[in-house]
């Protein structure tokens, strides 16, 4: 196909002239007061390069908040229970998480095992620091 370029209009014949990278320019129109006071940069030739850039915020607000939260430390009273879980933990008994209130949640497989972790975070809530909530045994899949 044989484009003809006609240098009195400076236009290609029945379309508009391509600019580089193939894609067309934009059109021109008509300036108002709301034009003068954004920047330039803010007109974009579609929907597609504004998607864009408010997926491209989303994400980047997202990101923000997940590091965030990786920074936020323990409460005083989860240290407690931590130390005291590292004191009385058993071979076959698994931490399952500690709460914000320090109650320690935990997994075990046999009846006994539940009862020694049990006692033995009550000793160590009378010997040292506050009191902390009661913990809260979970029997393993196919334990007990």
């Amino acid at each position: 196909m044989v484009l003809l370029w006609t240098a009195s209009s400076n236009r290609w014949p029945g379309r508009q002239r391509p600019t580089a990278g193939g894609r067309r320019a934009p059109k021109e129109r008509a300036q108002s007061s709301d034009d003068l006071a954004r920047p330039p940069y803010f007109e974009m030739d579609s929907g597609v390069e504004e998607d864009r850039v408010r997926a491209s915020i989303g994400r980047s607000c997202a990101f923000a908040l997940v590091l965030g939260a990786c920074a936020i430390p323990n409460t005083p009273q989860q240290d407690l229970a931590y130390a005291r879980w590292a004191r009385c933990q058993r071979s076959f008994a698994q931490l399952q998480r500690v709460d914000l209130d320090g109650r320690i949640t935990f997994q075990f497989t046999n009846a006994s095992e539940r009862q020694e972790i049990r006692q033995c975070l009550a000793d160590a809530g009378r010997t040292g620091g506050p009191p902390l909530p009661e913990p809260v045994a979970v029997p393993l899949p196919g334990g007990l």
